[in-house]
């Protein structure tokens, strides 16, 4: 795709091409990040061609494009404690007018990786830009602090296994407050696994920020 060319209309609507303003689609195209918009109410509305590369590289596809297709809403992409956190968030963007940044971590079960998002309003308020830039990838430290798939030690009295929806460590059924690094359950997402926030990436990325999430019982 050259720098000019028009993306295709299963990942851009044209609303949200028509209301561009202070962006060429052009740069979005571009973009080595993976970027997506949201129209005034929070529906997906555009995608670059980086979000699909991240999503294939990442074994995401093609159940990204299936599940996730334009005019998506937000809420039903995002799934556990962050949902309320992102819906706050960007509805907060597009009333107040003004930028956001945050800081978020989207690892493998063997590689690190945390991402810096911008979040750019429109002039109009119609819409918003989200992009997502890589910040750090590295092998994940706790690769050597595994524990095993053992359900009998994360599987609850209610059948659930909870996970942490920001570093993805697990929760130990008989020990709360303790989260062990299961990277079975990071490549595989295991049935039945219910999501809440660990007590560090609840209070290093949530507890302050936009959105303020109540602290996760």
């Amino acid at each position: 795709m050259t720098a000019h060319a028009e993306p295709p209309s299963t990942r851009v609507t044209p609303a949200f091409a028509a209301a561009l303003d202070k962006f060429a689609l052009a740069t979005l195209e571009n973009e080595p990040g993976a970027v997506y918009a949201l129209d005034r109410d929070l529906r997906l509305c555009y995608f670059n061609p980086a979000w699909f590369r991240f999503a294939e590289v990442n074994r995401g596809e093609p159940g990204i494009s299936t599940r996730f297709p334009l005019g998506t809403p937000l809420a039903a992409a995002i799934s556990g404690p962050l949902q309320m956190f992102y819906l706050a968030s960007y509805t907060q963007v597009l009333q107040d007018g003004t930028p956001w940044q945050h800081d978020y971590e989207c690892s493998s079960d063997t590689v690190l990786r945390r991402f810096h998002q911008r979040c750019y309003p429109l002039a109009n308020r119609q819409a918003m830009i989200i992009i997502n830039s890589l910040a750090v990838e590295q092998p994940h430290p706790v690769a050597a602090e595994t524990h095993a798939a053992d359900e009998a030690c994360y599987r609850n009295q209610h059948g659930l296994i909870v996970q942490c929806s920001h570093c993805r460590r697990i929760e130990r059924a008989a020990q709360p407050g303790h989260w062990d690094w299961v990277p079975a359950w990071v490549a595989v997402q295991p049935p039945h696994t219910s999501h809440s926030l660990c007590p560090p990436c609840y209070d290093y990325y949530y507890r302050f920020r936009r959105g303020t999430l109540p602290r996760p019982q």
